[in-house]
């Protein structure tokens, strides 16, 4: 089956303005058009279920879900910044959507490079193919 974007959380021309995909292969695609050769910068990362730690905090690990995730002990400062109070049960939401809302919050805070390092460099046209945008 193709991969389909589900849900754009970010502008409705992400080729020119940018885009949060949120992709039905569990992943989140985070376009940064750049206006000096105006080739678009892609982040992507995974749309982790998480699980509520006892006590406070979230693991994104399904294997060891009583270890916090890097961002778990900072979801406090997260959903004041960005006023998201439920993040913590959003991030262990079944629906995706929710989830990458979540995770769009904790990127605008702490920055995308936290979840993704090496960002791809595509031109308008590979991309638009890529996304089906």
């Amino acid at each position: 089956m193709r991969t389909k974007t589900l849900a754009n959380l970010g502008d409705v021309n992400p080729l020119d303005h940018g885009g949060f995909l949120v992709r039905s292969d569990g992943e989140i695609v985070d376009i940064h058009p750049r206006d000096e050769d105006r080739k678009i910068e892609v982040h992507w990362f995974s749309n982790a279920l998480c699980y509520p730690i006892e006590g406070g905090g979230v693991s994104d690990n399904e294997f060891h879900k009583d270890h916090p995730a890097w961002f778990s002990d900072g979801l406090g400062d997260v959903a004041r910044s960005a006023d998201h109070e439920d993040i913590a049960e959003d991030l262990c939401s079944d629906d995706p959507v929710v989830r990458a809302r979540a995770y769009q919050s904790i990127a605008a805070h702490w920055g995308i490079v936290n979840f993704d390092q090496y960002p791809i460099t595509l031109t308008r046209t590979e991309c638009r193919r890529m996304y089906n945008l």
